[in-house]
């Protein structure tokens, strides 16, 4: 009756609404696509960082002078890249095949799974006479959901072994011991020093 008194037909507000809901949700699709655009474009661009970063790591650590393992692997455990061979298999496919041996791996997954729960993790790997110091980081999307992680091993038997020769010493010192018995620990701890290897090597 409202409408009729002022000469505007009832069909014409109710079309006028239609087509103001129409525009409306056109426009929040549009604006939808294009922040699925950008945000595709974001996620292309972090990846070729990524891998631009994980290329310039393995360019550093190819001459490094100590023996270093990197990896990063999915959400769902599949590997994405990985460097070195530490105490990894060659060309795994995922997590679980990274290591040959059953204790490594089952350990190995569960810290792994500890990371992509969030949580920065480190440990130590002691395999075929020799000790990995590991860290593994939650790698997260533009959105801070952890998506993978990246993983690192260094060998740090060597001074594993200077630290036990150095407190062999200090046991030999509060004896009466041969002082051959003393220059025999030193001279272990010295022979594996790999700094003391690059500084000979400069020389």
């Amino acid at each position: 009756m409202r409408d009729a008194i002022f000469g505007i037909p009832h069909f014409f507000s109710l079309n006028s609404i239609f087509i103001f809901m129409k525009s409306s949700l056109e426009k929040r699709k549009n604006e939808n696509i294009e922040k699925l655009k950008s945000l595709c474009e974001q996620l292309n661009t972090r990846d070729d960082q990524i891998k631009r970063d994980l290329k310039m790591f393995e360019g550093f650590f190819a001459n490094f002078p100590i023996p270093v393992t990197m990896w990063s692997i999915g959400k769902n455990h599949a590997v994405l890249a990985k460097w070195g061979n530490a105490f990894t298999c060659n060309e795994p496919k995922n997590l679980e095949e990274m290591f040959e041996c059953s204790l490594l791996r089952d350990e190995s997954v569960k810290k792994h799974e500890e990371a992509l729960s969030g949580n920065q993790v480190t440990y130590f790997i002691e395999h075929e006479n020799k000790i990995f110091w590991c860290k593994l980081v939650p790698r997260e999307d533009i959105t801070q959901a952890t998506v993978g992680v990246l993983g690192m091993a260094w060998d740090v038997t060597s001074n594993a072994i200077m630290v036990h020769c150095l407190e062999k010493t200090l046991e030999l010192l509060e004896t009466d011991c041969d002082v051959g018995m003393i220059k025999s620990e030193i001279s272990k701890a010295l022979n594996a020093s790999r700094l003391k290897k690059m500084l000979d090597e400069r020389e």
